[in-house]
């Protein structure tokens, strides 16, 4: 009797052995289902302690190299099919070659909380104690990450096709240049931000000044020149010298010829100024104009939008794809279609304070290249204006929830007063955005991979229990 039972005895003990049933492919697909849970638990750890390394909100605001240089980042080329003459011109142009992609400059660090700091060259954010990330936090600016959690994945795809441009002119205040003025153009496009958003007031004998009443005003007010408290605003009453005596000077205040002579020289210089004789194709707007001209009250004749297109257009400048003009009414589109020469793009303008949800109709905005809402438009605005065809410009975003707002409706730009801190949350939210898809890429591969070590031991008990001797 002992004897009879031995052979069955020896097979339970063989089973009941740990892994003594298991082939060797089996257990190799065993320990691969371990090492996916492992990066499964070290992922999910991740997600609760914090973001890996990333590109510092400072470096990326100046522009600069890892090393604390600066290098000069190139627009996108404003066409479909670019000259291989301007793109080869664009990679020279750059100091020290492309600006590195999230890796650009160290910027002065404003206002840290306690604990948080920026790493060195690398310009990456390190992890310190339990997992908790060093950040920089700029002023106004303290919520992004917030609402950076809060981005879709179609907003987080879409991030790095958003462009920023400069309200007046307007660059951080540690860059010591006043906004608006020549220099101010020189030190916004070392900062890869090559869109200008600028007013234009007209003065008695038909000069174009490139300001807002209220900057010209103050600078007036500040030289203590005998100008008037309301010059800035009754420009169109004061001739072009004395509003220059009374201190609004040409270098802070340059003419509309001056600066669009200037840019065109900018954009020649970098290999970047599209021209229809050497083209191939229709300029791509979604890259957008340099400059987007405002022109106020009086300024906005038939006359002054003559001459603008005249010096864009001209043989010495050739810039007219270059330079857009904003229109708010029916009635201005009535005078520019019908009164002028105007063949540069248009914008229509959308003020959140008339209508907040006007209806869209295809027909009406044949003539126009871009859309320039309000960010405070209604929601309805924004889904109907993606389907429109046409690059949208968002005015004006300041803030990480407004920024937020412009991705996820899916802006092609955004207008800002603090152009280079929002263009650096841009840069470290696409930063983050390809690290959040890595990590689903890891996660899912994990769980494919788990799914599949269980259908293969699954198999494995299928195949044991149709042996002879086999499970029962």
């Amino acid at each position: 009797m002992m004897n009879g039972s031995a052979p069955g005895a020896a097979r339970r003990a063989r089973r009941s052995a740990p892994g003594s049933g298991l082939s060797a492919r089996q257990r190799l697909l065993i320990s691969a289902v371990a090492a996916a849970l492992g990066l499964l638990s070290a992922w999910a750890w991740s997600q609760r302690t914090g973001a890996p390394a990333q590109h510092s909100l400072a470096a990326a605001a100046t522009g600069g190299d890892a090393g604390g240089g600066t290098t000069t980042e190139q627009p996108k080329h404003l066409h479909v099919k670019p000259q291989k003459q301007q793109q080869q011109a664009a990679k020279q142009h750059a100091a020290g070659g492309q600006h590195k992609r999230g890796g650009a400059a160290q910027q002065q660090q404003q206002h840290k909380p306690a604990g948080s700091g920026v790493a060195g060259a690398g310009g990456k954010h390190e992890a310190a104690g339990a997992g908790a990330a060093h950040a920089v936090v700029h002023v106004g600016m303290e919520d992004e990450r917030l609402w950076f959690d809060k981005l879709s994945a179609q907003a987080c795809s879409h991030v790095e096709a958003v462009r920023v441009c400069s309200h007046r002119g307007r660059v951080a205040p540690e860059e010591g240049v006043a906004a608006g003025s020549l220099p101010a153009y020189g030190v916004l496009q070392k900062r890869g931000i090559w869109c200008y958003d600028i007013d234009f007031i007209l003065t008695s004998d038909g000069s174009l000044l490139a300001t807002h009443p209220s900057d010209m005003q103050a600078a007036i007010d500040a030289a203590g020149k005998g100008g008037s408290k309301d010059m800035a605003a009754r420009s169109h009453e004061h001739p072009l010298a004395d509003i220059r005596a009374a201190g609004a000077d040409e270098e802070r205040f340059p003419t509309a010829e001056t600066l669009i002579k200037a840019l065109a020289a900018s954009l020649t210089e970098a290999g970047l100024l599209w021209q229809p004789s050497k083209a191939e194709g229709a300029p791509d707007y979604t890259e957008l104009p340099v400059l987007l001209m405002d022109l106020k009250g009086p300024a906005f004749t038939a006359a002054i939008i003559n001459a603008i297109a005249s010096v864009a257009e001209s043989a010495a400048v050739s810039a007219a794809a270059h330079v857009a003009l904003f229109t708010t009414t029916p009635q201005q589109l009535e005078l520019v279609q019908q009164q002028t020469q105007w063949k540069g793009p248009l914008i229509k303008a959308y003020m959140d304070r008339e209508d907040p949800a006007p209806l869209l109709r295809v027909v009406e905005l044949a003539p126009f290249a871009m859309l320039g809402p309000s960010i405070k438009m209604a929601d309805s605005f924004f889904a109907a204006a993606s389907h429109v065809g046409k690059p949208v410009l968002a005015w004006t975003v300041d803030s990480p929830g407004d920024l937020h707002r412009a991705a996820e409706a899916g802006v092609s730009a955004v207008i800002s007063n603090r152009p280079q801190v929002l263009r650096a949350v841009l840069l470290d939210w696409r930063d983050r955005c390809s690290e959040r898809q890595r990590r689903q890429l890891q996660a899912h591969r994990a769980l494919r991979g788990g799914a599949a070590v269980r259908q293969a031991q699954q198999e494995g008990q299928r195949q044991r229990q149709l042996q002879p001797g086999g499970w029962p």
